[in-house]
């Protein structure tokens, strides 16, 4: 009975082991956000609520390393995550380009919906078609010197083309994960999430929910898939729709990842232990006499008697 049992709880160990890794890459399928091209942003066209206490506007060139002074057309309140849905519209003037600084958060889905449009006053010669990147800080400390430099004859050099792939993070502006890059279209819709509250080397450790900027681009910088300039003035309108997000707990992904390795050393020492086990039992095992053939006619004779 108790031999039975501890081979249950051997086997009921070891099935967990391997399933437990595919239960965790369904569950995490399962619960993933997914993006759709045919969804829109539910946002209402007015805020009923402060939306400067989560965004900040922002020129490009004017958060650049060479300018040193303070910019007034800019807010610095935005210290708290986004939580809520917003719409906002910017004017877009020709080769210049204009910032949505946001705190996105780990728990929620953000879907971004952006139109250009021509403003009528200077209307664009080549077509309402712009840009859109979303930016780390790092990124867009990067990208405002691209702006200053856009007249230098030696940015040029500063191409993607010319530049390795793995060198172009070290000199480069990059957009967010590499792929938040909607280049000359009139109409973008994309949807992010954040996994983590921040990175490891992230220097500042008293800020859990970093900046990243939305920018949007009318102007010809060193990406050679860019719009270039319009040609004239545009009108942004921005929907940001937030939706909550179902997340894994962060220990899931240790446990996908060690679960199969421990598996492999947990197995033999187990099989090595039983089998040293059952040798023992084997050993101590009581030893049963067998009759001899005489002891059983003697024992019939004395019954005939």
């Amino acid at each position: 009975m108790k031999d039975g049992l501890q081979k249950k709880s051997v086997a009921l160990f070891l099935n967990t082991c391997l399933m437990t890794p595919i239960f965790a890459v369904v569950i995490a399928i399962i619960v993933a956000p997914t993006a759709s091209a045919d969804s829109s942003c539910q946002v209402p066209a007015s805020n009923d609520w402060d939306i400067y206490t989560s965004v900040d506007t922002h020129r490009v060139g004017e958060d650049s390393w060479f300018n040193w002074e303070a910019s007034d057309d800019s807010n610095s309140q935005n210290n708290v995550a986004l939580f809520r849905d917003l719409s906002i519209e910017m004017e877009l003037k020709n080769d210049s380009g204009q910032a949505l600084s946001l705190r996105l958060t780990t728990g929620y889905s953000y879907t971004f919906c952006i139109t250009f449009s021509p403003d009528l006053s200077n209307p664009p010669s080549k077509g309402s078609e712009g840009d859109v990147y979303l930016l780390s800080s790092g990124n867009w400390d990067r990208y405002n010197v691209d702006y200053d430099q856009r007249n230098e004859r030696w940015s040029d050099f500063l191409n993607l083309k010319t530049i390795p792939v793995e060198w172009r993070d070290t000199v480069m502006w990059l957009p967010f994960r590499d792929v938040h890059a909607y280049e000359d279209r009139q109409t973008v819709e994309f949807s992010v999430a954040i996994d983590t509250d921040g990175s490891v080397w992230n220097t500042n450790w008293f800020d859990s929910n970093p900046l990243y900027y939305l920018v949007f681009d009318n102007w010809d910088n060193t990406r050679h898939t860019d719009a270039g300039t319009a040609g004239g003035d545009m009108n942004v309108e921005v929907l940001i729709d937030v939706e909550d997000r179902l997340t894994l707990p962060k220990f899931t992904a240790y446990i996908l990842v060690s679960i199969l390795p421990l598996s492999f050393l947990i197995v033999p020492m187990v099989l090595h232990n039983r089998y040293h086990a059952f040798g023992l039992n084997e050993s101590a095992s009581e030893v049963n006499s067998v009759p001899l053939l005489e002891q059983h006619e003697g024992e019939e004779e004395k019954m005939e008697d």
